[in-house]
C-alpha cells in the first residue's frame, strides 16, 4: 500500500485511517474504516486481500476488541518487542538484579494503573449505552433504579448481540 505516496489527498487520508486501525477505540469505528478501505478504488486487490486476512484476527490487534482482555497496556502485534523497548529505556547491561526487579515492579504498576483507567472509560461508555436505550427509558417509568441496576449487566450483554435469520431453516441465531 503506497497510498501515502500518491498525489490524491483521498488516498493519503485512507492511508492514515488504515494505519490507525489498530488504535480504534470503538468496534463501529474499526468496521467503518475497514469497509471504507475494502470498497476503495485506491487499493489494489493484493492490499484488499491482505486487509481481509487480517480482519479475521482483528480481536488480536484492534484495541476496541482487546479492551476486555488484559494486555498490560500494549496494543501492538509485537507485544514482546514493545515491552523490550520500554525496559531498555530503564535498564542496560550493567543493571544489577535488584535494579531489574525494581524496574519491572514500577512498570507493571504503571501498566496496571493504565489498564484500570481504560476499563473505567470503557464502563462509562457502557453506562451511556445503557441510559440511551429506549427499553431502559421505558422501564425507568415502571421499575425502580434498584431493579434496573440488578438487570443492568444482563441488559448490557444482551445489547451487544445481533439477531439474524439463518435462511436455511428460518430459525433465529444469536452471535456476538
Amino acid at each position: 500500500m503506497y497510498l501515502n505516496r500518491r498525489k490524491s489527498e483521498e488516498a493519503k487520508k485512507l492511508y492514515r485511517k488504515i494505519i490507525n486501525l489498530p488504535y480504534c477505540e470503538y468496534i463501529e469505528d474499526y468496521e467503518d474504516v475497514y469497509q471504507e478501505a475494502i470498497i476503495s478504488e485506491h487499493l489494489t486487490q493484493d492490499s484488499i486481500l491482505y486487509l481481509q486476512k487480517r480482519d479475521v484476527y482483528c480481536e488480536q490487534w484492534v484495541k476496541a476488541y482487546m479492551k476486555a482482555i488484559f494486555t498490560g497496556g500494549t496494543c501492538t502485534t509485537s507485544r514482546i518487542e514493545a515491552k523490550h523497548r520500554i525496559y531498555k529505556t530503564f535498564l542496560n547491561s550493567r543493571s544489577n538484579l535488584q535494579k531489574i526487579f525494581e524496574v519491572f515492579i514500577k512498570l507493571e504498576k504503571i501498566e496496571i494503573k493504565n489498564y484500570i483507567e481504560e476499563i473505567h472509560v470503557f464502563k462509562e461508555s457502557e453506562e451511556e449505552i445503557f441510559l440511551k436505550s429506549d427499553l431502559i427509558k421505558t422501564c425507568k417509568n415502571i421499575y425502580s433504579s434498584y431493579d434496573l441496576n440488578k438487570v443492568k449487566l444482563n441488559f448490557l450483554l444482551a445489547s451487544n448481540y445481533d439477531v439474524d435469520i439463518i435462511k436455511t431453516n428460518k430459525q433465529w441465531y444469536k452471535y456476538l
